[in-house]
């Protein structure tokens, strides 16, 4: 009898292992999931960081360009005096 107990507690712990095994394998199984989405959206991250600095980088030619064009326009428009249409 004792030892029909013994062996009944004995599964008891048993199953309880089992199903706490089992807990911690969906666990980690979850985390791993997740942490591939981390990785997912940390590369999505570092994209959008590329196409921004290269937006910056064009941005930025495209100002000195500008900053170029009115230098020369400013020079032009001083070659022009105007003069008194009544003279």
């Amino acid at each position: 009898m004792s030892t029909a107990q013994d062996l009944e507690a004995l599964l008891k712990a048993a199953s309880q292992t089992s199903s706490a095994a089992q807990q911690i394998s969906l666990s980690t199984q979850q985390q791993k999931t997740a942490s591939s989405q981390v990785v997912m959206a940390l590369r999505d991250i570092d994209t959008a960081s590329s196409r921004n600095a290269h937006s910056v980088r064009s941005i930025t030619d495209i100002s000195q360009d500008m900053i170029h064009m009115s230098a020369e326009l400013n020079a032009l428009v001083q070659e022009f005096t105007l003069t008194n249409k009544d003279r």
